[in-house]
C-alpha cells in the first residue's frame, strides 16, 4: 500500500523556511505514530507531499494506518494509490484500466491528471488518451467533464505513475508541535470535550485542567475523556492533566 499525504493550507501558505519546518514536524509526527504499528513502514518527505509506503506483507494494517492519517493534524487530504513506472501513454492506460475495470461500469466519468517533470506528452494528452481507452474497454455511461459520477485521478512524477484508488479528508490545521501549548479547562461534559478537541485539531499542544467538584469517580471519568482525546489526536507529544480540588471552595 502507498499513500500520498498532502499538506494542509496552514503549511503550504507559509514562507519556504517555515513551510520546511512545519513539513518536517509533520513527518516526525507521522513517523512516531506509524512506526508504532511496524518499523517496516517508510515515510518519505517531498516539497508538496509526504509519501507513506506500507509493505504488501502489512496490508492487514490498512485500517490502523488510515486512522493515523485521518487523526494527524497538518494533513489536508490523503490518497491511497498504486504506483507504477511508466514512460508512454500506452503504459499509463495499461496500469489504469484494471483498477477501474469494475468501478466505471454504467457510470459517467472524467480523467484528471497532474504531471510533474519532463515528458513527451501533456496532462491533457493523458486525460484524452486514458479517457478514450477506458470508455472503449469498459461499458461506461460515457464521459462527463462537468459532472462525472466517478473521477479517475492520476498523478505523474517523472517516470512514476500514481493511480488514486481512494481519497480521504484530513484534519488540516497545524502539525502538532509547531505552536505553543495551551491549557484547556475540561469538565467531562460535551462542551469542554469538544473545545479541547477543536484546539487539538488546530494543532495546539493541549494540556488539561480539571476543577474537581464530584470526587474521585468524577475525576476518573474526566481523565478517561482526556486520555481518549490525547491517544486519538495528541499522542506524539507529552501533556499534563492537572486536577484542582475545588469541593471545599464551593
Amino acid at each position: 500500500m502507498n499513500y500520498l499525504v498532502k499538506y494542509s493550507p496552514e503549511i503550504t501558505i507559509k514562507s519556504r523556511p517555515v513551510r520546511t519546518r512545519f513539513a518536517k514536524q509533520l513527518r516526525t509526527n507521522l513517523a512516531k505514530l506509524l512506526l508504532r504499528l511496524s518499523e517496516e513502514i517508510q515515510i518519505k518527505g517531498n516539497w508538496d507531499y509526504v509519501g507513506v509506503e506500507v509493505p504488501a506483507t502489512l496490508n492487514h494494517l490498512q485500517p490502523q494506518v488510515e486512522q493515523v492519517l485521518a487523526s494527524t493534524q497538518g494533513i489536508c487530504f490523503y490518497e491511497r494509490v498504486q504506483v507504477f513506472k511508466v514512460n508512454t501513454l500506452d503504459e499509463i492506460l495499461l496500469h489504469t484500466l484494471p483498477i477501474f475495470q469494475n468501478r466505471l461500469i454504467g457510470k459517467t466519468f472524467a480523467v484528471r491528471c497532474r504531471r510533474i517533470g519532463k515528458h513527451d506528452f501533456t496532462s491533457m494528452d493523458v486525460e484524452k488518451f486514458v479517457g478514450s481507452g477506458l470508455n472503449t474497454n469498459i461499458k461506461t455511461a460515457g464521459v462527463s467533464l462537468s459532472n462525472p459520477e466517478a473521477l479517475v485521478k492520476l498523478e505523474i512524477r517523472k517516470d512514476k505513475l500514481f493511480v488514486v484508488e481512494e481519497n480521504f479528508p484530513g484534519l488540516s490545521g497545524f502539525p502538532l508541535g509547531t505552536l505553543d501549548g495551551v491549557l484547556s479547562l475540561i469538565s467531562g461534559g460535551f462542551d469542554s470535550s469538544v473545545s479541547s478537541y477543536m484546539s487539538m485539531k488546530r494543532g495546539l499542544k493541549t494540556h488539561f485542567c480539571f476543577f474537581n467538584l464530584g470526587g474521585r469517580e468524577h475525576e476518573i471519568a474526566v481523565k478517561e475523556v482526556a486520555l481518549y482525546l490525547w491517544m486519538r489526536f495528541g499522542s506524539t507529544h507529552t501533556v499534563s492533566f492537572i486536577t484542582v480540588p475545588f469541593e471545599e471552595v464551593v
